[in-house]
């Protein structure tokens, strides 16, 4: 029994029946050779089988290992960045930076508001300047002159974003984890 198990550690299998043993093509064995992974036998194209198979499955072990670590290592970048994304949208609320949107959405309303009510006012502030005006052109003159009036009004108006009620840093930084509803704040002034 000694003498078989001597046999087959010291037997040196061909290409085809070492790709076999070790389910990879022929090419990968000789790929494997190369590299230093498998053993070579003492004739070209042989390969001591035993130790063909202990040394594959030893890189197989080596090579899921490496994956696992890669792969636990990706997962730690991607749970640091993560945290750190939130850590800095929880900053820029703290800093006004990001501002709710129901918040930006009530100053649009109120910009809308304004314009709406700025051109309504228009056809009764100029009404009379219009019917006296001599001529056609003198009649457009008074018109755009208030049209670009109201437009310049715009251009210095300052809209305030001012906070809900219940908002406070704080709450914001602990209560609202999800920035889906958030806007960058620029363009406005929080006081």
């Amino acid at each position: 029994m000694i003498e078989n198990e001597f046999k087959i550690e010291s037997y040196e299998a061909t290409l085809g029946e070492t790709s076999m043993f070790l389910g990879v093509s022929g090419r990968r064995v000789q790929q494997l050779a190369k590299e230093g992974v498998l053993p070579k036998g003492s004739e070209r194209g042989f390969y001591p089988l035993v130790g063909c198979v202990k040394a594959y499955v030893s890189f197989l072990k080596e090579s899921a290992q490496g994956e696992l670590t890669e792969s636990i290592n990706l997962e730690k970048h991607r749970l640091a960045k993560t945290k750190a994304d939130s850590e800095e949208l929880k900053l820029k609320r703290l800093k006004a930076e990001l501002v709710p949107t129901e918040d930006v959405l009530s100053a649009w309303q109120q910009i809308v508001g304004m314009v709406k009510a700025r051109m309504r006012s228009i056809p009764t502030k100029i009404a009379r300047k219009v019917t006296a005006a001599r001529t056609h052109g003198e009649a457009k003159n008074i018109i755009q002159k208030n049209i670009d009036q109201a437009l310049k009004e715009f251009e210095t108006a300052e809209i305030i974003i001012d906070p809900s009620s219940d908002w406070t840093p704080e709450s914001e930084a602990t209560d609202r984890e999800d920035t889906s509803d958030f806007i960058p704040a620029r363009g406005f002034k929080d006081k």
